[in-house]
């Protein structure tokens, strides 16, 4: 076999999923069910990226470890790169990691944000009104399908220059988040939204 085909051979194997991945989906699923957001991001360059965020607003966080899965370990890369070749010892690690001051001070700074209104600007013919999204509408807005729609309460932010609401706003954009807005109805500095993903 010359080398053209054993490079076509190496390229049609099915590579398996390394259980070093698995460990650190699991660890992103905990992590959502104490209330906090995070995702692992593949990056074409630099591995993967575990990011953390207030839970529903994707766009108030970011990247806070990186890691390399190869498939007999896992590099966790920083100043000291550590290896650990294992899923168990990984597991342990992540673990550890979360008694770290600086895990700590993200969970309770993003617990704390996603109990409070989502900052969103609501856009009218290129200029923006800032508006506030409840936490329960901001968690329904992640939630939402493409194609579907549903109804929610903004409440224009008070600041010198802040535009008031036009009646033709055509995007909501919420941490990250944008939808397009199909109706609205409401006076003064309330709007109820009909919005569609």
């Amino acid at each position: 076999m010359n080398f053209i085909e054993r490079v076509k051979q190496k390229a049609a194997a099915t590579p398996t999923e390394s259980p070093f991945r698995a460990v650190a989906e699991q660890f992103v699923t905990g992590l959502e069910a104490i209330g906090l957001g995070a995702a692992l991001t593949d990056r074409p360059v630099g591995g993967v990226y575990l990011s953390l965020f207030p839970c529903h607003r994707p766009s108030r966080g970011g990247p806070v470890l990186r890691f390399t899965f190869l498939p007999d370990a896992v590099v966790v890369r920083g100043e000291a790169d550590v290896t650990l070749t294992t899923p168990d010892a990984f597991e342990e690690w992540l673990l550890k990691y979360m008694e770290s001051p600086g895990f700590l001070e993200n969970r309770d700074l993003f617990l704390s944000l996603a109990a409070l209104p989502a900052e969103a600007s609501l856009r009218s013919h290129g200029s923006y009104t800032l508006v506030a999204v409840g936490p329960d509408d901001q968690a329904h807005l992640d939630g939402l399908k493409p194609g579907a729609s549903m109804a929610l309460t903004v409440t224009r932010i008070q600041f010198p220059g802040n535009r008031p609401f036009g009646n033709d706003s055509d995007l909501l954009e919420s941490c990250g988040i944008v939808v397009t807005v199909t109706g609205q109805v409401g006076d003064g500095d309330q709007r109820t939204l009909t919005v569609t993903k």
